[in-house]
Parts: structure tokens; sequence; C-alpha cells
């Protein structure tokens, strides 16, 4: 007789589904089904009485199967045999586990197991009192446990934490304050300038502060200005954007200058070994109107992109072989044009013009993604620049004819609504 490997009884599209079911679709061949994953099985008369228990208490019998009566099951009868030489095992895993912590207080397995059974005798436990305590020695095994590994301890403790304050008091977990993010502008300046001199260098942090200041003077001197200055704090957050674009440069000192290995020394132990997937335009090109494939580079990108990342200074320079290609001419184009965008903006500001011209200036925050993602987002955005330009000066640029298309991108189209 042949062996029915991976035999489940029932629709084939049943086997792997995990989905619940409601009690309507509860029925014999579902009876079947669940008998022959939770057991061995059933003859069709344990089928039938399971499936006349209706889904729930069918599920419970399963789950409490000590209560299911039993009248064929053999009584137990004493042997008398012993060996002797168990007489010094443990006679339970919690007595195995002190007398392990008895032997090696920092042994961390035995405090991550112990910690578990502490748990699971406060989650039986009644008395409120009791209950706290034995949570709380669980805290101090877990706790010298995550420090014993000493693999990220201190996101472990707060992950745990905040585990505890989410079952407790979720309340308090969904009023709890957010990491302060300074979006003042002095806040913004301050961030572009040290973001866009590791970047580049100061003389590029310099040029990205004199911009934005221009801007602050022109709206702070626009009748009925908010004192917040909307149009400098988001000029300040598309051009550090345009200024900083993730070139091969950039990737490189991202992976490099020590926060990616901190990462992985946080969530991994031991020797790793790494595999990068990427499509550099060097190597991966669209095809037949398909975007670039990721390729998969070795262990040896890593050292390769330490030497890259000191190549930034070449960055936008004759020798910047990155910088011939049709993305990054794109790039730079972007930060001209917006520059002289910018300017235009504030020579004709006013306090009717100011929301138009905030949306103009938002436009660059739009252009996510990478390589031919990002190409059809700037199309995307000029589509949309037009409509603004036409709202913000209708005298100087006309209305935008209505297309749907905004044309073919490197063989992908690209559609604007």
């Amino acid at each position: 007789m042949a062996a029915r490997v991976g035999w489940s009884p029932g629709p084939a599209v049943w086997k792997d589904d995990l989905s619940p079911i409601s009690a309507a679709d509860w029925n014999y061949d579902r009876a079947a089904h669940l008998l022959s994953h939770a057991g061995f099985g059933g003859t069709p008369e344990e089928i039938q009485k399971l499936t006349d228990l209706g889904l729930e208490r069918a599920v419970r019998s399963l789950v409490h199967y000590e209560n299911v009566p039993n009248p064929n099951l053999q009584p137990f009868v004493e042997s008398g045999l012993w060996d002797p030489t168990l007489d010094g095992f443990p006679e339970s895993r919690p007595e195995a586990t002190d007398r392990a912590l008895a032997l090696k207080p920092d042994y961390a397995d035995a405090l991550t197991y112990k910690n578990l059974l502490l748990r699971m005798r406060a989650s039986q436990e009644t008395d409120p009192v009791l209950k706290q305590q034995l949570i709380a020695e669980a805290d101090v095994l877990r706790n010298r446990a995550i420090e014993l590994n000493g693999v990220a301890v201190e996101s472990n403790l707060l992950s745990f934490a905040l585990g505890r304050l989410a079952a407790g008091n979720p309340a308090a977990l969904r009023e709890a304050p957010a990491a302060a993010t300074d979006d003042t502008l002095a806040g913004l300046i301050a961030r572009g300038i040290n973001h866009l001199t590791g970047y580049q260098n100061a003389a590029w942090a310099q040029r990205f502060e004199a911009a934005v200041r221009r801007v602050q003077q022109a709206e702070q001197a626009c009748a009925g200005s908010d004192a917040s200055l909307p149009l400098t704090c988001t000029v300040a957050r598309s051009l550090m954007k345009l200024m900083s674009s993730k070139d091969e440069y950039e990737v490189a000192r991202l992976y490099t200058d020590g926060s990616f290995q901190r990462q992985l020394a946080d969530q991994f132990e031991g020797e790793l070994t790494l595999e990068f997937h990427m499509a550099p335009p060097l190597l991966a090109r669209p095809k037949n109107g398909q975007p670039p494939k990721k390729i998969t580079l070795g262990p040896w990108m890593l050292p390769a992109m330490k030497l890259l990342a000191k190549g930034k200074a070449l960055r936008g320079s004759w020798f910047d072989l990155f910088g011939r290609t049709d993305e990054r001419r794109m790039e730079r184009a972007l930060l001209t044009q917006f520059e002289r965008r910018i300017d235009e903006l504030v020579q004709n500001l006013s306090a009717q013009r100011l929301p138009s011209a905030i949306q103009i200036a938002a436009l660059p925050q739009s252009m996510r993604g990478y390589g031919h993602v990002k190409i059809a987002n700037v199309a995307l955005a000029r589509a949309r620049e037009a409509e603004l330009l036409h709202r913000f000066m209708p005298e100087r640029y006309a209305r935008p004819a209505a297309a749907a298309a905004a044309g073919q991108i490197r063989g992908i189209a690209v559609v604007a609504q």
C-alpha cells in the first residue's frame, strides 16, 4: 500500500490555510480535516460526533482532551521496578532549572527558562499580590539573561518594558510622547548643516543655509505671513533632499560610517556573511521597458564601499564617473532648477500667493525612490508644478493642457492624473 505523503482530507485549497472559519462553515469534512491535523485522524463515528458538537465545542474538546471520556483506556499498573541510577535526576524541569542555577548562577538558558516558568505560574495565580511578586521575580531573571547574552541589551529591555505596558495599561502606551524632533526653522537649518557637511563638506552646507535665509527674509517681509514661516521650512526640507541625493558615494558612506556595523552587532552574533542586493546604474539597466533588476554582490562590497565613500570629493567634477549617468545629471538639474524657482517665488511673493508657493516648494519631497521609480515621480511632480505655477502667477504661466499621460521615461510609461 503506497503512503499518501502530505495527504489531507478536504479540498486542496484547505492545505496550509490558517484563515479562521465561522460556525456556518463547520461540517463533516471540516471535522475530519481538524482531526487529521490535531491528532491522528478519526473513525467515521468520531468524525460525526465531532461534527455534531459544533465548531466551538469541537475545538474546546480537543484543547481540553483530558475531559474527554475514554472508558477503553487501561488503568496504569505500577510495576515496582526502579533503576537506582535515576535517583540523582531532578523530579521535574523546574527542579532541574533550580539545580542548574545553584551550580551556575549566570546560566543564561536556565534564567530564561525559569523566567518563563514564573510567568506561567503568575498567569494562573488568583492572588494579585503573589501574582505581582512572581512577575517581578521573572523580570529580574529575564533582564539578567539579556545582559548575559549581550545582544541589543537596551533595545531588548525597552521592548519588554513596552510589552508589559501594552498588556497592563495600553492607554498609557498610546499617550506616551513620541521622540522629539525639532521641526522649527532653527532645528531644520541645524539638521541640514550637519547632514550636508557629512554628505559633502562645509561649503555645501553653507550654500544650503544661505538659500534658506534668503527665503526667510522674504517670508518675514510678506504681509500676513505666519510666524512659523511655513514656506521657509518647506524650502529647507526640499532643498536638503535635493542637495543630498542617494548617489553611489552617499550609499557607500552610509554603509561604512559605522552605524550599519553597529546595527548588525546589535541584532546578530558571530561571524556574518553579507550579500548586497543592488541595481547600480553602471551594471543594471532597464530592458524591454522593464525596470532594472537587482543583482547580488558579495561581502567584498563592504571594503569596496569604504574606498568609494572617499570619492565624494569627486562628486559633480569631471572625474565623477557616476555623475555622467542620466539619473545623476537629472538630479543636478533638479537642484539648479529648484534654486532658480525659489528665487522666482520670493521675488513675486504675496499673501495671496503664499499657499501656492508652499505647494510648489514641497514638490521635491514627492520625488521619492531610486532609479526608475524616482524618474517616474519626477515626471509626475513636473506635471503638478505646471498647474501650481499657473495658480501662483496666471499672467505668466498659462494653464497646462489636460493630459493623462506624462510620457515615457527610459521605456517606462508614466501617468499623471
